[in-house]
């Protein structure tokens, strides 16, 4: 979180634009940094729905390549 509070942050210097996206991303950044330092066991389980996501994402790369000789993975994921 911190490399997109990076680029709200001005160089050299801790002002930040307070409208819009920039609040709502610095905003979400300090959350998350205060999440992490209280409670250290959350980022355990975003960690395995990321790589859940990842899973299931390498499921469908054979239908891309050939859909019609891989059609059941279609349907498995419907």
């Amino acid at each position: 979180m911190r490399l997109p509070v990076r680029y709200f942050v001005l160089p050299g210097t801790q002002v930040v634009s307070e409208a819009g996206m920039a609040h709502w991303v610095l905003l979400v950044g300090q959350g998350s940094e205060e999440t992490d330092d209280t409670y250290p066991f959350i980022a355990y389980g975003t960690d395995w729905l990321a790589f859940g996501q990842i899973r299931i994402a390498l499921f469908f790369l054979p239908a891309f390549r050939d859909p019609v000789r891989h059609r059941g993975v279609y349907v498995v994921g419907v």
